[in-house]
């Protein structure tokens, strides 16, 4: 009961998790929906009539020429009044703190933690002297002077001060220890809403609980029952473990404002007919002046239906990019700097391609997507995330194409092949110079394409297809130029981890690993076998394999430092053996941190530091564990678990299960294809088991896929003395 409560705890943890990730790319895509809409609208289907009044004619202050009088009713909102009154009405909204749960159950924890502690020393017999001297190791972070612990440890109801404690603790964590701004302090509101749960209380600001006035708030609850000594060891652990965990919510407080301004009604000015807005010798006001541009303002023309119509073709396309990269079973889930990178090149592509479409008047026999450099945004993507992507960012830039051009389908089609055909140029390029080659196919792609485009028209001309062609030789050609340029500077900035880049990084002959086979050679060894496991096992099941032969490589670069601590670089002797459990559990987690530092120092892209960070996922370092439990009381597993997650890319599953593999696979004995079988699948059986693959989407047939991947791999290494069941003597 307890494991499936855990996996639902698991599963709503992923899902808030994703919405938190979502949260953000919404709102970018948002903007950018507003602001690509707003900008193909202003210069494709809006008509500005003549404008009856020229705002530049009249200045606050001079005397217009003429006198305007009104010909009719007319209503518009003033801006500075509303602006106004919202502003006022935004300094009554009492700021929102929120209570952080996290801290008030790491508090918590930490109390018990302490109790615990006390109650130990206590049974034991320790002195006080002796016990202040552990608590301040234990404990390095609370401040606790020697009186005051003395006359916490004097107490012998220690279950009695336990309770109280607790009960305390929990209710003052309950209602919120704030740490109140200065602004809200100082401000002359003096009221501050604090969230708890579903809940929003206001309160005055001296009502509220303060780290200040912890212990005058610990002094109000009712002492009828305790003795003097215990209030006062109940006050000091109360102020010596508790902290603040309740801070100002930034986006509740502008959820809140926002709410209460959409409440708001605007200030709306009437103007009547023959009202006069401007009289002739009679200076200009500011007043004046903002009934004129608003006049201006509802002088212009537009084409309500086209307008509509395009915002629900941009609408669609967004939906389109929507549904495909975050709902579609199957597509790949892009994480927010890939988004970034989407909406920025879309936004990039439509600026240029406006000005082309409607401003710049090109000959009718040249669409404008023979000089749009669709195919370059296309290989980027297509590098930089991956081929589907690139392909479907082909048919949304070709889509916004159509819209441009005015429903040009030859406009529409070469869009389409060109992007699609720029993508195709560089799939599986593995070199820069592949890229070069690229650019030499896309000249000769873009000649066929603008052979069927021409073909397709019946009033084919010999001299528009030549003059056509020869755009879209250069326009290929760029595009191929442009890619090899600009690629560096992107994979640059957002440290992504492309063919290219990770071929270079998969180059063992780099002073870090120089350095790893000269102090830690069983680990180089180790990894050189890891990261041929899980390439392969990456090939079989459609993963990346370069990123997992990386990750691999890279997964123990937080060994070299201390070599002699893990054990396939010991041999003489086991360190481990001069050491208690705790302790070497601790220099063994040590090796993530210290790989992540590492990783992090020499710039390795996100990926590969996530296949590092999470190949051990957060299981139990068994051995040590299982040691500690025969000396020890009360061992926790936690203290022998490593400090990361489980994996949340396939690449990084298969990477912590051949690291596991590799590692077994040593102490088999007369190894046989079933062993190897039999011992890979119990070590797959028991990750799962532990819920290191709850964050990733692997599946049991990707896993028996991985297996036989691994005994194949291993087959081969130990082809000298395995024995394989239809032979009766060794190869």
């Amino acid at each position: 009961m307890k494991k499936k409560n855990d996996r639902k705890s698991a599963i709503a943890d992923r899902k808030f998790r994703i919405s938190q990730r979502l949260a953000r790319p919404l709102l970018i895509m948002g903007i950018s929906f507003a602001v690509l809409t707003s900008l193909i609208i202003i210069l494709t289907q809006t008509g500005i009539a003549t404008q009856t009044i020229k705002i530049s004619d009249y200045k606050v202050g001079q005397s217009p020429k003429k006198t305007i009088t009104l010909s009719f009713d007319f209503s518009y909102q003033d801006k500075n009044a509303t602006e106004q009154r919202m502003e006022a009405e935004r300094k009554l909204v009492s700021p929102v703190y929120t209570i952080n749960d996290d801290i008030s159950n790491r508090l918590e924890t930490r109390i018990v933690e302490f109790l615990t502690k006390i109650a130990e020393l206590k049974n034991l017999g320790t002195g006080p002297e002796n016990a202040l001297l552990e608590i301040q190791r234990d404990f390095p972070d609370v401040t606790m002077e020697r009186e005051d612990f003395l006359a916490v440890y004097k107490i012998s109801d220690i279950s009695r001060l336990n309770s109280s404690v607790m009960e305390i603790s929990s209710d003052l964590l309950d209602q919120g220890i704030v740490s109140v701004r200065a602004e809200d302090i100082e401000s002359e509101l003096n009221r501050i809403s604090i969230h708890r749960s579903s809940e929003i209380e206001e309160l005055e600001i001296d009502d509220v609980i303060q780290f200040e006035n912890i212990r005058e708030k610990v002094f109000e609850y009712s002492y009828q029952n305790l003795p003097t000594d215990m209030i006062n060891a109940v006050d000091i652990i109360c102020v010596s473990l508790l902290s603040e965990n309740t801070f100002y919510d930034e986006e509740r407080t502008e959820h809140k404002i926002t709410r209460r301004l959409a409440e708001v009604p605007p200030v709306i000015r009437s103007l009547s007919k023959g009202q006069i807005i401007v009289e002739e010798r009679v200076p200009v006001t500011e007043q004046n002046m903002q009934d004129l541009q608003a006049l201006s303002e509802h002088s212009f023309n537009v084409n309500l239906s086209a307008v509509f119509a395009s915002i629900l073709y941009i609408l669609l396309l967004y939906a389109f990019a929507f549904i495909y990269f975050y709902l579609f079973p199957g597509s790949r889930q892009l994480d927010n700097p890939r988004i970034y990178l989407l909406i920025t090149l879309l936004s990039a592509f439509v600026i240029i391609a406006v000005p082309f479409g409607r401003i710049i008047n090109l000959a009718e026999w040249l669409p404008i997507s023979f000089i749009l450099p669709t195919a370059l945004f296309c290989m980027i993507i297509a590098i930089i995330i991956n081929v589907d992507v690139g392909f479907s960012m082909s048919l949304i830039f070709s889509g916004f194409i159509l819209l441009i051009s005015g429903l040009d389908i030859r406009a529409f089609l070469f869009s389409l092949m060109s992007g699609m055909g720029g993508v195709i140029s560089v799939q599986g390029a593995k070199k820069r110079i592949d890229l070069i080659k690229a650019s030499l196919y896309l000249p000769g792609l873009h000649v066929i394409y603008s052979i069927t485009i021409y073909l397709i028209g019946s009033d084919f001309s010999f001299t528009d297809f030549a003059n056509g062609t020869g755009w879209a030789i250069i326009n290929g050609f760029m595009c191929g130029i442009l890619n090899l340029g600009l690629l560096p500077f992107i994979e640059h900035i957002l440290n992504a981890p492309t063919p290219f880049r990770l071929m270079e990084l998969s180059d063992l002959n780099t002073p870090l690993f120089r350095r790893m086979i000269t102090l830690a050679p069983g680990t180089y060894g180790h990894s050189v076998s890891v990261a041929n496991l899980a390439e392969s096992a990456c090939r079989e099941i459609g993963a990346d394999p370069l990123l997992a032969r990386v990750g691999a490589y890279y997964h123990d670069i937080g060994k070299i430092d201390q070599p002699e601590y893990f054990i396939e670089n010991q041999a003489n002797g086991n360190k481990h053996d001069e050491l208690k459990p705790n302790l070497s559990a601790a220099i063994i987690k040590s090796h993530l941190k210290i790989g992540i530092e590492k990783a992090k120092e020499i710039g390795l892209p996100k990926e590969v530091i996530e296949v590092i960070a999470e190949h051990h996922g957060n299981g139990v370092i068994n051995y040590f564990y299982n040691e500690a439990k025969k000396t020890e009381e009360n061992v926790s597993p936690d203290d022998f678990s490593y400090p990361g997650v489980p994996p949340s890319s396939k690449e990084a599953v298969v990477v912590m299960l051949a690291d596991s593999v590799e590692a077994a696979s040593r102490t088999v004995e007369k190894p046989t294809i079933a062993k190897l079988e039999k011992m890979i699948w119990k070590i797959f059986m028991t990750k799962m088991e532990d819920g290191q693959f709850d964050n990733s989407e692997i599946s049991f047939k990707e896993l028996r896929i991985i297996r036989d991947a691994f005994v194949h791999i291993l087959a081969g290494h130990f082809h000298n003395r395995i024995e394989y069941p239809d032979k009766g003597e060794k190869d």
